[in-house]
């Protein structure tokens, strides 16, 4: 599966308007439903400021999702799209 390829059509879809954007927080608030462990939001941007690591919302999303194991990345992104798909049919089949 190439990763890159499909976060970057998944991130185009969750950085549209209104229902389907996903903030720093929404996005990691998903992880942490499969993860509950996983840092929040201020704990991450935080962390990634200590190690000198982007804190755009697309790099820190990708480095986030990539840190789960494949089944689980593909849990997270069939959640993302359940919960969007209403708004933006075409593309989440697309995926």
């Amino acid at each position: 599966m190439n990763w890159i390829e499909l976060f970057n059509r998944l991130f185009e879809i969750i950085n549209g308007k209104d229902e389907v954007y996903y903030s720093g927080p929404r996005f990691l608030s998903t992880l942490r439903e499969i993860n509950p462990g996983f840092p929040d939001y201020s704990q991450l941007i935080e962390k990634r400021k200590n190690d000198n690591k982007s804190t755009s919302r697309k790099d820190y999303f990708y480095d986030a999702l990539m840190e789960f194991d494949e089944n689980k990345r593909i849990q997270i992104i069939k959640k993302i799209l359940s919960e969007v798909e209403t708004y933006v049919p075409e593309k989440c089949q697309e995926l």
